[in-house]
């Protein structure tokens, strides 16, 4: 029973938690939200002065609650994102909105002296309601041909105003993605980010997925 009433608010929370890495400010999580604390764990005389005066630190050795265990490691995985190297971006860095036409997704570039990120976030499947969980198995997850940095001949409000260097590339920061994201031109003079797959027939462009590993937030660092 408690995992069907948390696994809906815990898979939310994930895919929450991961778009505030990537989104300037610093992260911050309640006491209590990794393991599943809900507030209603222990009575209180007042359900609207209801506190988490119990969080069960007890579940994470439990064989009962694999669930939250999982839910903890998962969490401390995205709570440690920023400090992996080639994302320091996205601690204190500026931020400059890419204009990417998309129902779904949203793509923003951080950057300061030392990294350079380009993060997608996939609104797909977060406007469940409350009570419904979010099935990252079964949504068809957002993909993109590719991510376009600048806008010739506008007046921009979005995007890099001379897009970046042809040729620069950008990396997965989930280490399973074997592409490479290689900064492009076309002939119109704009640049855009693009998939490719490197394999021994040759190099092809293939589209940018977000996948349900990613939980709804696909981060690319650059490489140097």
């Amino acid at each position: 029973m408690l995992k069907n009433i948390l696994e809906t608010s815990n898979n939310r929370y994930i895919s929450m938690f991961k778009l505030y890495q990537v989104l300037p400010g610093s992260p911050t999580d309640f006491a209590g939200d990794r393991v599943g604390s809900s507030g209603y764990e222990t009575k209180a005389k007042n359900y609207a002065q209801q506190n988490r005066n119990t969080i069960h630190w007890e579940w994470l050795d439990e064989k009962d609650y694999k669930f939250v265990q999982d839910n903890y490691n998962k969490l401390n995985e995205v709570a440690n994102i920023r400090k992996q190297k080639g994302l320091s971006a996205l601690n204190d860095g500026a931020t400059v909105t890419l204009p990417l036409k998309n129902e779904f997704v949203q793509a923003f570039l951080r950057y300061n002296d030392d990294s350079m990120v380009i993060a997608l976030t996939d609104l797909k499947g977060m406007d469940a309601k409350p009570h419904e969980e979010i099935d990252r198995k079964n949504i068809k997850c957002s993909e993109i041909q590719n991510i376009p940095l600048n806008i010739d001949g506008a007046t921009l409000k979005q995007g890099l105003k001379h897009g970046l260097k042809v040729g620069t590339k950008f990396k997965n920061a989930r280490q399973d993605d074997l592409g490479e994201y290689i900064v492009r031109q076309n002939k119109q003079g704009e640049y855009y980010l693009q998939k490719v797959l490197v394999q021994p027939s040759g190099i092809s462009n293939t589209n940018i997925k977000i996948e349900p590993d990613d939980y709804n937030t696909l981060i690319l660092y650059k490489v140097k």
